[in-house]
């Protein structure tokens, strides 16, 4: 009788990493096998984190792995990941303490939201037509649901531009040199701006024809 090799697998809540989380995690992979180490792109393979060029780029797919003993980090858009492919304590150790990194960067909140989207968005369009079956006055009924609909449009622009499709996020620089918030959503921040105004505007004007 022979014991088989149980594999193991730990899942992360859309981490969002940044160059000193890869240089620490580099450092922890190092110490068991530093020859095979390699760190992979889209387009590129690297031999260890100085090879990366940095750049104001986020990267949405990034592999790290080693083989002795085979272990693997996997940041995607739609998954982020460590797999050993044995549960001894040599793999269990390393996998634990690349967790520990990895989960200092998680982005929990944005994780429910994004599980539970689906759900938020049907009970807030669907709350505009509960008005519609009740006695309200035209005008107050059409104001409702405008502004539903605006507020509805707005919360999903802010959601879909701020990485919520992007399950792991790997930036190439330093969390230190990180453009604020305003330099780096200014398109965003100004389409939101413009949609509201316009919104608002077509509320006042379909309330003057109604009322």
């Amino acid at each position: 009788m022979k014991k088989k090799n149980q594999s193991h697998r730990q899942d992360f809540l859309m981490p969002h990493l940044f160059r000193e989380d890869l240089e620490e995690i580099e450092e922890i992979l190092k110490e068991s096998d530093p020859e095979n180490l390699k760190f992979e792109t889209n387009d590129f393979e690297y031999g260890s984190v100085k090879e990366i060029p940095e750049k104001d780029k986020r990267l949405d797919y990034f592999h790290i792995q080693i083989y002795r003993p085979y272990i693997s980090i996997d940041f995607s858009k739609t998954s982020a990941y460590i797999y050993a492919s044995e549960k001894d304590i040599k793999s269990l150790g390393i996998a634990g303490k690349i967790a520990d990194v990895v989960k200092k960067r998680e982005r929990k909140f944005l994780f429910y939201i994004r599980s539970f989207s689906g759900i938020f968005s049907g009970i807030l369009f669907g709350i505009p037509f509960f008005f519609m079956l009740i006695n309200f006055d035209i005008s107050k009924r059409l104001a409702i649901i405008l502004l539903f609909l605006l507020f509805g449009g707005i919360v999903s622009i802010i959601l879909f531009t701020n990485n919520i499709p992007r399950y792991s996020i790997i930036e190439l620089y330093y969390k230190k040199d990180k453009p604020s918030f305003f330099v780096k959503n200014r398109d965003q921040i100004i389409l939101i701006t413009f949609g509201t105004i316009l919104g608002a505007i077509a509320t006042l004007f379909l309330q003057k024809i109604f009322s």
